[in-house]
């Protein structure tokens, strides 16, 4: 007779039936006792199997205790089992460096040597690997952003170090988007402080407009597909019908119902085509709407609020990138969130003097 004992992480998920517990087997207190036991047990195992949604920060240090789990996590994401060049894409000639230096792989293809960082936007940085991965982590998980002040605390680096880090964390949304269908959504926004909080300058520079709620701010238009839940949104210089159209023809098919305010930059759109009458205290008329890019518009206008204080307009695409990324990824576990910013780094570089020229 075989006595292996089942581990317990595999013991099956199937649904128990209490009738063989009857008075002539065991009395009332036992079945209650049981029934007990046997449900705590089953949702020790859901929530178990659960945790992987919500990784906590605790895990996150238990999955990388150093820099060599990180170098080892980040080369799987990004080649598998099989180390490969990033410039040539080369896996035959590859070979490893005993003592790592300069760096760990050697390509006998393009002969020059790599690692994970090469041809990647975390290229000449010399931040650890395993403090790129806390800072991926922190990065997905806040819904308001994080700020660089904050990344510099929690990263133990210099404040400069953290904004670069984060605007290259946000480059790696930069993606191209496929064509929306359907039912979609667009609405345009104005990003900015309150003019009364503006400097003398800034109040003096935007007289012209004083009185209006977009004095001194800068206009974004947004997209949202109704049927797939995604979001597509950019900075824009300009709020006129050239701009507004080109933004809808580049993001949806010739099919699409779009669904917008009664702004004149609307008008006359190459598509179907209905708007709702805000300025008639009009804000659903049956599926006229645009309360879901407009529930948009306020998680980046919290994290404006509460998290950033200011984006310049130069850098304002980029916030917007990343806050479009975080809301597609919506819902993805932690963990793929971060192999997918990851695999996105692949390819682009950021240069710190891009940023401040």
């Amino acid at each position: 007779m075989n006595n292996r004992k089942i581990p317990f992480n595999n013991l099956p998920l199937l649904p128990i039936n209490f009738n063989f517990l009857n008075q002539k087997i065991v009395d009332q207190l036992i079945r209650r006792e049981l029934h007990t036991y046997l449900h705590g047990f089953f949702v020790n195992l859901l929530k178990i199997n659960s945790m992987s949604q919500s990784l906590s920060l605790l895990q996150l240090f238990e999955l990388f205790p150093d820099e060599r789990s990180a170098e080892k996590w980040l080369e799987y994401q990004l080649w598998g089992k099989t180390v490969q060049c990033p410039r040539c894409s080369c896996s035959k000639s590859i070979s490893i460096r005993k003592n790592r230096k300069p760096m760990p792989y050697w390509c006998g293809a393009c002969k020059k040597y790599f690692n994970i960082r090469t041809n990647t936007l975390m290229e000449y940085s010399r931040i650890p690997l395993r403090k790129w991965i806390i800072a991926m982590y922190l990065f997905q998980t806040k819904p308001k952003g994080i700020s660089s002040i904050q990344m510099q605390k929690d990263l133990g680096i210099t404040q400069k170090s953290a904004w670069f880090l984060l605007q290259r964390l946000r480059e790696a949304f930069d993606k191209k988007t496929v064509l929306f269908s359907g039912e979609v959504e667009v609405d345009e926004t104005f990003m900015g402080g309150l003019r009364k909080n503006m400097s003398l300058k800034k109040r003096r520079a935007t007289q012209s407009t004083a009185g209006r709620g977009v004095a001194g701010k800068f206009p974004i238009i947004g997209m949202k597909c109704r049927k797939t839940k995604k979001v597509v949104a950019k900075a824009i210089d300009t709020t006129d019908r050239e701009t507004l159209h080109e933004f809808i023809y580049d993001h949806t098919t010739e099919d699409a119902i779009v669904y917008t305010d009664e702004h004149r930059g609307y008008r006359h759109l190459n598509r179907e085509h209905h708007c709702i009458l805000h300025s008639q205290y009009q804000y659903v008329n049956g599926e006229v709407h645009t309360n879901g890019i407009e529930s948009f518009w306020s998680g980046i206008k919290r994290a404006y609020k509460g998290t950033y204080h200011y984006m310049s307009q130069k850098h304002l695409n980029r916030y917007v990138k990343e806050f479009t990324g975080r809301f597609n990824l919506k819902g993805w576990d932690v963990l793929d969130q971060m192999k997918w910013l990851f695999q996105n780094m692949v390819g682009k570089q950021l240069m710190y003097r891009e940023l401040i020229t």
